[in-house]
């Protein structure tokens, strides 16, 4: 019976420094749009947080292109320059970048000029969309059309690619105590982006049989600093 209420005691006491001294965090850094705004909670030393963060891009490529060749006119003993080939074609791109992550900030005292370290795991989760339309037109010497092809085409990236991209983030900072809720911090670390792209496919028909597979492995990795301003209650 004493050692169980020793132990009750000891739980007691831990719960309450830690109760004590828990909240919730925001934290807004300088490094959008990748963790750049994180809501989370802080118990004791410890800081579990997550993040949402967005990137949009729109593309949009108009193109016009002319070819030009020469015959030899036996009749009028000139040569003769003619269009040979013309080709009008319109590609529009939009992609977003939707960036969930989720870290954890140790520190390691309470002061107010406070240390810790970071850690954090992101997925980057790539949406890209798109039409392409055009015309392609061949031309004989007289003018007159050899042959055209024609275009209207919308496609979706995901169909036709599988795309897996992760982040892992490791950092030290500090942060300055500017009263009882708020803090601004610097930090410096290490940021990795690794990328798993595949394809696969193939074509079956009378005249022709073809399977392909292609998977390429990319990973980025570099240094980062970042000023964030922090909000604790």
């Amino acid at each position: 019976m004493k050692k169980t209420m020793i132990i009750l005691q000891g739980l007691l006491l831990v719960g309450g420094i830690i109760y004590a001294e828990s909240g919730t965090s925001i934290t807004f850094k300088n490094i959008h749009p990748i963790n750049g705004t994180t809501i989370g909670t802080k118990i004791g030393i410890l800081n579990p947080y997550i993040g949402f963060d967005m990137f949009h891009f729109d593309l949009k490529d108009d193109n016009f292109r002319e070819e030009w060749d020469t015959y030899w006119d036996w009749e009028q003993e000139t040569e003769i320059t003619f269009r040979s080939f013309e080709k009008k074609s319109e590609l529009e791109l939009s992609s977003n970048l939707f960036i969930p992550h989720a870290g954890l900030k140790i520190f390691f005292n309470d002061d107010i000029v406070k240390t810790y370290l970071l850690g954090d795991f992101m997925v980057i989760v790539p949406s890209v969309t798109g039409t392409d339309n055009g015309r392609e037109i061949h031309y004989y010497p007289d003018g007159n059309i050899d042959w055209q092809d024609q275009w209207d085409d919308e496609f979706d990236l995901q169909d036709e690619v599988d795309i897996h991209i992760f982040g892992i983030m490791f950092g030290f900072g500090v942060e300055y105590s500017l009263g009882e809720s708020m803090t601004i911090g610097g930090e410096y670390g290490f940021r990795s982006i690794m990328f798993d792209i595949k394809t696969d496919g193939e074509t079956d028909d009378e005249y022709w049989k073809e399977k392909w597979k292609n998977e390429v492995n990319a990973s980025l990795l570099g240094t980062y600093t970042a000023f964030s301003l922090n909000f604790y209650f």
